[in-house]
């Protein structure tokens, strides 16, 4: 069986990607130059950042009939359908590498039952920190990303050091990933403890001045003082390690990555490296064109096989099915 190499559906997911990315960044400049010189949360119409787009889209299409539950429909299935498919990839990942080995006596009707139970599980779970994330002073992004950078960040440097440093051994993959993870975790803690003011960050300055009287309103605490969401916890001009929290949450997967492979390296420099010939063909990157292909004898009789080659998979012919 050949195998070739096929970048289309990486390439079409990050034009995607992009697409996405764009069309928010987009819908945010537009706000902001629309909400100048009126702004929804400072004037009290909405009681979070996450509902600007929301109130939105209700106010422009506030004459169209149909148009705001369109938008919400849209909003919703799309949140749904990741979340479903999240559920579900964790319930099967669960399953396989974690549960299915200790089960091999169960049947394929026992095990299907056990992985919706996980998937309602993980469902519960997913409900739970959904509630308690609305007592947080978190929008629903900065908060997603936050998990991601302290959770992801750290899995990042032990795939990066697995693959790119074959003098990585056990000690310093688990030194470097525990150290990622609390490095991540303290700015985390660090930066919801002590947030930065918005002179610090570079916030935008919007004004409340020129609010027409509108029927619209998304605010669940109509009494919230408008300077209250922006108050910050310490003076603007606090040195030393408070300055350090000032940080973006975008950074924080970062810090974790490079304090995983910084300290991974070192450790395992220090504890003794491991060994190239110790390392199974195609765990690292430069493997990655290379397949072992089973070369045979030109001469049908000869039983002795010829052993393996590791030919690029570039220079592999491909199979022409459509002569066959």
């Amino acid at each position: 069986m050949m195998f070739a190499f096929d970048y289309r559906a990486l390439f079409v997911n990050q034009v995607g990607l992009c697409l996405i990315v764009g069309s928010a960044a987009t819908c945010g400049i537009v706000m902001f130059a629309y909400y100048n010189n009126c702004d929804p949360l400072m004037s009290g119409k909405i009681s979070a950042p996450d509902l600007y787009m929301p109130y939105f889209v209700l106010e422009i299409f506030q004459n169209l009939p149909g148009f705001p539950g369109l938008f919400l429909a849209c909003a919703y299935s799309g949140t749904l359908s990741t979340a479903s498919t999240s559920i579900n990839a964790m319930a099967a990942v669960t399953m396989e590498d974690l549960l299915r080995p200790h089960l091999r006596h169960m049947t394929q009707k026992k095990l299907i039952l056990v992985s919706k139970g996980l998937s309602l599980l993980y469902g519960v779970g997913c409900i739970t920190v959904a509630a308690l994330s609305s007592l947080l002073n978190w929008g629903v992004l900065q908060g997603s990303f936050t998990v991601m950078g302290v959770v992801s960040g750290p899995l990042l440097g032990v795939f990066i050091l697995g693959m790119f440093v074959p003098a990585t051994n056990r000690v310093g993959a688990f030194s470097g990933i525990s150290v990622g993870f609390c490095v991540s975790l303290w700015l985390a803690v660090g930066s919801t403890l002590y947030p930065p003011s918005d002179k610090t960050i570079g916030v935008l300055h919007s004004y409340a001045g020129q609010c027409a009287g509108s029927n619209i309103t998304l605010n669940s605490s109509p009494n919230q003082d408008q300077h209250s969401f922006s108050t910050p916890l310490r003076p603007d001009n606090a040195g030393g390690l408070l300055n350090f929290y000032s940080m973006s949450y975008l950074y924080f997967g970062a810090m974790a990555t490079s304090s995983v492979v910084l300290v991974g390296l070192i450790v395992s420099y220090a504890t003794g490296p491991t060994k190239r010939n110790q390392i199974k063909e195609g765990l690292l990157w430069w493997d990655l064109n290379k397949k072992q292909v089973e070369v045979p004898s030109e001469r049908r009789g000869d039983k002795v096989r010829d052993k393996p080659q590791l030919v690029p998979l570039r220079d592999l012919p491909r199979d022409n099915t459509s002569e066959k």
